[in-house]
């Protein structure tokens, strides 16, 4: 009865630290290019896009990111989502979706639309991945769109 119960135990602890649902880690230091362009047809390569990913099994923390595009600049702040199933939550509120190999990210109201969307690609003959990387915004008289690639900088390298 004794061993029953602490196998029984055991079984419920160990079933109880196993995440239902494992994906593909975002972890790490994207850093990449692209380009841009608004609705007033404006455009400019962007020398600058880079996000900062730390992923457990139940939280996706966002450390920063910023991108920088000829005069349009943004930065980010960091913001921690937690993971549920597939879908990403900020304080209560669904933001996204995670899958082994996407990241989406979205926001709505009255104002501004924003989504941005990380879509990891192994590269042909390599362990090396890529991010392809996609932002749209837009409010009533304004959109812009960026679209980039992203490789992951090993941190120890970062200056």
């Amino acid at each position: 009865m004794c061993c029953s119960r602490l196998f029984v135990f055991t079984l419920w602890a160990v079933c109880a630290l196993i995440p239902l649902e494992i994906h593909a880690s975002f972890n790490g230091l994207w850093r990449g290019a692209g380009q841009a362009s608004d609705s007033s047809g404006w455009s400019a390569p962007c020398e600058r896009i880079s996000y900062h990913f730390e992923q457990t099994p139940t939280v996706l923390n966002v450390m920063g990111g910023e991108v920088k595009c000829g005069d349009y600049e943004q930065t980010f702040d960091p913001v921690s989502l937690v993971i549920r199933s597939n879908k990403l939550f900020y304080e209560d509120i669904e933001v996204g979706t995670l899958s082994d190999d996407a990241l989406e990210i979205f926001y709505a109201d009255e104002i501004i639309t924003l989504a941005y969307s990380f879509t990891k690609v192994r590269l042909s003959g390599s362990e090396q991945y890529v991010l392809n990387y996609k932002e749209h915004q837009s409010s009533q008289d304004w959109s812009i769109a960026v679209e980039g690639q992203l490789i992951d900088i090993p941190t120890n390298s970062v200056h």
